[in-house]
């Protein structure tokens, strides 16, 4: 034991004031006794519930799955400041690698040293369950009874967030909501993430702590009431989060061709609970999609229309009711909310917006002297010329999405009738923003329309009528692979500048 004890390095981990109410830097040091090479951040991970006893709340999640991707966990290396890695030298200057700033997924500790903890939790998510397009609410017949004894719960299963309503089955009429973080955030922020977690033995812990976290949500809806759990649950979400919940493997998403597990509508019973999945169209076009879709009646459509929804991954769908095309980008950290710069979707959008109005960003995307070396802070937001680079790769592989759907379906931008942004990103986008910045071309001016939770509220429409029909939806939704397509390359770089 003493042999393993002197191979053992000392860490003190200091807090900044804002983690502990009225005490002081010098009370919140806290002395750990750790193996060299370790993670700062699996250090942390592993003595959680000794700083908490300390008082010491600090976010450890893995956002990104310790590749350094992220940018979220840093810290100051006072003293025995490890040599940056690769990710480090990403995220910062030279002036603040010199000052030991580093990411603490990355940082491996090999000698004593001194650490300041002062990243912060994530702020509080605001989480969209309304829609534009919610089912129509039937008002109470002549008596004025309602009808709570009959309900059902629809269920939307994001990535980052999981939004709840408990809903009236015969009026559609919306009686409590809950939202809650996935708690698979702790293995990485993106799907990619966790489809290597489930892969490396994690595939029952997933689906155990979804199930429960869900269960709980199930008992604040029906908290005060007459019953205890709803005749049903109907769940939405992308090919991953219903496989997860499922307890399906994920082997197959994991590399090409990305082959998913059963997506039709299908049935299952969790602890005594009648459970339906809403069907998807491919590996990465899910249920959360052809929920959408279903609820902005596109495949009742004469003309054709156009669902985006953006975040991690964009997903859209072009078509009307004689044929759907689909596709999927890899957009990143810009959409759905970029934390190495503390700002989401929208409010980035706005800023980048606000840049180009005033001139300080060219449309080659390069902030103007004197902001080009060290960045620019607008509108609260600290930004240098990576977040804006970040930014256009992501709006390009949207936009050449978007090209590519018009061109394999063979009308032009002006032919679209309708343009459906759905998701959190969407519902605070303005059109004015999107289009100036290029996400969205020239000619979808005035046809745009922020629905919100389309696929919460698609959930909803199935849950009051349980319409088999909505079977045939995903089959219907033919998927393209942008990688596949010719001069693919080619189109997105070009599409990079505003």
């Amino acid at each position: 034991m003493d042999g393993l004890e002197r191979t053992k390095i000392q860490i003190t981990l200091k807090f900044l004031s804002g983690n502990k109410s009225g005490a002081s830097e010098r009370e919140q040091d806290i002395l750990l006794s750790v193996h060299p090479k370790s993670s700062l951040l699996s250090v942390c991970q592993t003595h959680a519930e000794y700083l908490q006893k300390h008082g010491i709340q600090v976010e450890l999640d893995g956002h990104c799955n310790g590749r350094g991707s992220c940018g979220k966990c840093r810290v100051q290396f006072m003293t025995g400041a490890p040599l940056p890695s690769q990710a480090d030298r990403l995220h910062f200057t030279a002036e603040e690698l010199r000052k030991g700033m580093r990411l603490a997924c990355t940082a491996r500790l090999m000698q004593n040293c001194e650490v300041v903890l002062g990243w912060e939790a994530d702020r509080k998510m605001s989480v969209v369950t309304q829609s534009a397009i919610a089912a129509a609410v039937k008002e109470p017949d002549r008596n004025g009874q309602r009808d709570e004894e009959h309900c059902f719960v629809a269920v939307d299963i994001g990535t980052t967030t999981v939004a709840m309503q408990l809903v009236e089955t015969e009026s559609g009429r919306i009686l409590a909501e809950h939202c809650f973080l996935n708690p698979g955030r702790r293995y990485g922020a993106d799907v990619i993430s966790r489809i290597e977690a489930s892969c490396a033995g994690g595939q029952e812990l997933l689906q155990r702590e979804l199930w429960e976290q869900l269960s709980e949500g199930v008992s604040f809806l029906f908290k005060g009431r007459n019953k205890e759990k709803p005749d049903y649950m109907v769940c939405t979400g992308n090919t991953a989060m219903e496989h997860i919940l499922e307890g399906v493997s994920l082997a197959g998403m994991k590399a090409a061709p990305f082959e998913a597990g059963d997506i039709s509508l299908r049935e299952m019973v969790l602890d005594g609970q009648r459970v339906i999945l809403m069907p998807g169209a491919s590996a990465f076009v899910g249920g959360d999609i052809v929920s959408g879709v279903y609820a902005c009646g596109i495949e009742q459509a004469k003309s054709p229309c156009l669902y985006l929804d953006l975040g991690t991954n964009g997903e859209m769908v072009l078509g009307c009711r004689e044929r759907m095309l689909a596709t999927a980008t890899a957009a990143g950290p810009a959409f759905e909310g970029n934390a190495t710069v503390g700002v989401y979707g929208a409010d980035m959008t706005a800023v980048i917006a606000g840049l180009l109005r005033k001139g300080i960003l060219d449309e080659t995307g390069l902030l103007q002297e004197p902001y080009f070396e060290n960045g620019i802070e607008a509108d609260g937001v600290r930004l240098n010329q990576q977040n804006i680079r970040e930014f256009q790769l992501a709006k390009a592989a949207v936009r050449c999405g978007i090209e590519e759907l018009l061109r394999e379906y063979g009308i032009l931008a002006e032919e679209v009738e309708c343009v459906f942004l759905a998701g959190g990103f969407g519902y605070y986008l303005k059109e004015e923003d999107a289009l100036l910045t290029g996400i969205i071309p020239a000619e979808f001016a005035g046809k745009v329309r922020s629905v919100g939770n389309a696929a919460l509220a698609g959930a909803v429409r199935f849950g009051m009528t349980c319409d088999a029909g909505i079977a045939a939806l995903g089959k219907r939704i033919q998927v393209i692979n942008l990688a596949q397509q010719e001069q693919f390359g080619e189109h997105y770089f070009s599409l990079l500048g505003f």
